[in-house]
Order: C-alpha cells, then structure tokens, then sequence
C-alpha cells in the first residue's frame, strides 16, 4: 500500500509543479508584455512585476491544484494504474485522503502568501509608487505612517496630527490629536477630541474635546474643555484615501487588531472583516480546487478525459469561480450579504457539490 500511496503522491506532485511552472511563465509573459504596451519603462515592469508577485502566487497556487488532480488522474487512467491501483482494494477514500494530505501542505504555503506576503507587497507596491510620483511633482497628499503603531501620524503646514480611523461614510475622523506650532517651531496648541467631521472647504467640526493654548508662554497650560468647535484644517476627505490603502498592508494579526480597534470608535469595520475572512477562504480554496476534478477518479476505466477537455474543464471552472467569487465580495461590501459569508458563500456552494459527488460515489 505505501508503493500505490507513492505513486498517487508523486504522479499529483509532479502535475502540480509542471502546472505551477506553466502558469508562471504565462502569468510573466501576459504581465510584462501589458506593461511594454502601455508605455512603461523596462525597469518599471520589471520591478513592478517582482513586487506584485505574491499577488500571482495567491491566484497560480489553487488553479495548480486544480491541475494537478486532472492531469494526475487522467495519467493514471491513460496508463490504466488507476484502474489496477483500486483493483488491489486501494479505495478511492484513501486516494483522496492523500490528495486532501498535499492540500493541506499547499493550503499552509497558501496561507503564508495571502496572510504575510501579499501585505508586504501591497506595502511595497505603495512605497515604490510614492517615490515615482515624488520623482514627478511635489506630493500633495499627506504622509501617514504604520497602522502598527494604533495610530495614523501625518504632518502638516503649522501641525502635527494623528487619528485612530477614519470614518468615509460620515467623513470623520476618530480620536483625532492636534499639536499645532508656531513659525518658530515651537509648540503653540494642543487639541485632543473624539471626532472631527468634515463640512466643506477646510471646515472641520471638532467635537467631544480639550484644547490647550499659549503653550509658547512659558505658563502652565489651562485646558478648555469644548462640544463642538470649528477648525480650519488643509485637509479633505481624499486626503485619507491612503489611510484606506494602508489597511491593506497589515498582515493577518496586525489586520486583526485594527479591526478590534476600528470596531471601539464605532466605524463600521464591514470591509475589514471581510478582507480578514478573505485570507482564510484563499487558502481553503485549495482543497475545493484539487478536489472539484474528483469526478474522473469514480470513473477508472474510461479514457474520455483529453488533454484538451482538461484544458478547456480549468479555464471555465477558474473564469467562472473568480466571476462568481468577486461579485460575492462586492455584494458584501456593499453590505447586501453578511461579512462572514462575502468571502465564504461561493466556496460554500462548491463544497456541497463535491460532499454531494462523494456521497454519490461512496461505496467505490
């Protein structure tokens, strides 16, 4: 039985590495070719490339699963092992708990990719597009830093600001802190307040708060406690948008915390928990992907399964599944499905197909 369970091993391992390697140099190819034909530089694209990689690797890894149980299985059928393999009282349970066994190791890697990798590079992505605009014209938008730290830092004309979140629906900023100073750099001000909310121009209305003046006078600072003031800031709404990109960045525990704390200002976190689920639903779609071909193994001794049909079965089922699942993301996003199952409904529907196939075919 070790002999059949090497052979199945090394036949699905061989398929997936051939598969892997063939999506990557298609994935590479379609990617620097559109990146010369919209004009950009060879070091653009190239660099480009490397820092979307992860991305890639997120979308190339389940569509390899898939592929390499089809080809796998339709090897073993061409040469008619697999049919000799069940013969021996190998049932097909055990050839797909073995397929389930090397799932679970890509599903890991997977994991790893869209939970630490893809973040990184989403920060990188950010890093590199900031410089070739910087090399442009002057920045106009602020300058944050880390979402680690659990506050948003920026600097602007005449102060220094942080926030907790920003609320886009309501255009309000959480927790903000102001430290105003004066021409001389020293510290004339300090507002702390539980809200700001924009109005038009740059008219804020600050609320919930305490301010501190005349710092520079050497005197012991008086604080003023206030309900609502209006403020003049340099700042509007788009100003933040980067905020919202930045979010991206955070790997799976620091993404975890945000949510935590975004969810204590009371900014609906919808988004940010969908985007959190996503990162495990990526991984688990490994398994629905290698075992959505599973079909072919109640069926050993047909020959019906070409290269060909194989080929046309993965574009189909990737196309409609990758359809399917983003408009699921969007519909959560929007708020017309719940947060948990945004990312979870279309891989929910497919593990009841393959539950419904298997019980179909349990007895062989």
């Amino acid at each position: 039985m070790k002999i059949l369970s090497k052979i199945i091993v090394n036949e699905w391992v061989k398929a997936f590495i051939g598969a892997f390697l063939v999506l990557i140099v298609i994935t590479t190819a379609a990617d620097i070719l559109s990146g010369f034909l919209r004009g950009k530089d060879g070091e653009y694209v190239i660099t480009y490339y490397l820092i979307k990689m992860p991305d890639f690797l997120s979308k190339i890894i389940p569509a390899s699963c898939l592929l390499a149980t089809l080809f796998s299985l339709n090897n073993l059928k061409n040469h008619s092992e697999l049919i000799a393999i069940l013969a021996t009282g190998f049932s097909t349970k055990k050839i797909i708990s073995i397929i389930l066994g090397l799932c679970f190791v890509v599903s890991f890697i997977q994991f790893i990719i869209v939970s630490f990798l893809v973040p990184l590079s989403n920060k990188l992505k950010l890093d590199f597009d900031e410089k070739r605009e910087y090399a442009k014209v002057e920045k106009s938008g602020i300058q944050t830093s880390s979402l680690d730290t659990g506050k948003v830092w920026y600097k602007s004309k005449t102060y220094f600001a942080s926030f907790s979140g920003f609320d886009r629906k309501n255009n309000e900023l959480k927790n903000l802190s102001l430290y105003f100073f004066s021409p001389s750099f020293k510290g004339s001000k300090i507002i702390f307040a539980k809200t700001a909310r924009y109005i038009e121009g740059d008219i804020w209305i600050v609320q919930d708060g305490v301010s501190y003046s005349k710092l520079e006078n050497n005197e012991f600072p008086v604080p003023i406690k206030f309900d609502q003031i209006s403020l003049n800031l340099n700042e509007v709404p788009d100003d933040f948008k980067k905020f919202e990109s930045e979010v991206r960045t955070l790997n799976i525990f620091s993404l975890s915390k945000f949510i935590n704390r975004m969810e204590e200002t009371g900014i609906s976190v919808s988004e940010y928990k969908i985007l959190f689920y996503e990162k495990w639903t990526l991984s688990f779609i490994c398994f629905i992907f290698a075992l959505i071909s599973l079909p072919s193994l109640y069926s050993p001794n047909r020959r019906s399964s070409s290269f060909g049909k194989n080929v046309i079965f993965t574009l189909m089922f990737s196309l409609g599944f990758w359809l399917l699942y983003t408009s699921s993301l969007a519909l959560g996003v929007s708020g017309k499905l719940p947060t948990f199952w945004a990312p979870n409904l279309v891989p929910f529907f497919f593990v009841i197909y393959i539950v419904a196939t298997f019980y179909k075919h349990r007895r062989l």
